[in-house]
């Protein structure tokens, strides 16, 4: 039986493969800011990521999306001037800002 750690790392391998040169990526999701998922969900996919740095928010040039809906609604990402990098599915979202 799959621990519930690898099938979250499974959603974002094709994401880190694509960021190897990377160091500090922003991080956006749809759960609630204040919730204990929250927390948990951001942990995860840092330690997944690892050994990329994510830093909550949009001020970075590439931003991480991670949503708990498989197509998750972006047009308020969109309108903080993020773009659409790369969608991988099952809500894992490559932004890039645009008004760099």
């Amino acid at each position: 039986e799959t621990d519930q750690i690898t099938i979250y790392e499974k959603r974002f391998m094709a994401l880190k493969a694509m960021l190897e040169n990377q160091l500090v990526l922003g991080y956006v999701s749809d759960y609630d800011d204040n919730s204990d998922e929250n927390g948990i969900a951001f942990s995860m996919t840092q330690y997944v990521l690892s050994p990329i740095l994510l830093v909550r928010g949009t001020k970075r040039d590439f931003i991480v999306g991670n949503f708990h809906r498989a197509n998750p609604n972006i047009k308020a990402f969109e309108k903080e001037n993020l773009s659409v990098c790369k969608n991988f599915g099952n809500g894992v979202i490559l932004f890039e800002r645009m008004d760099n």
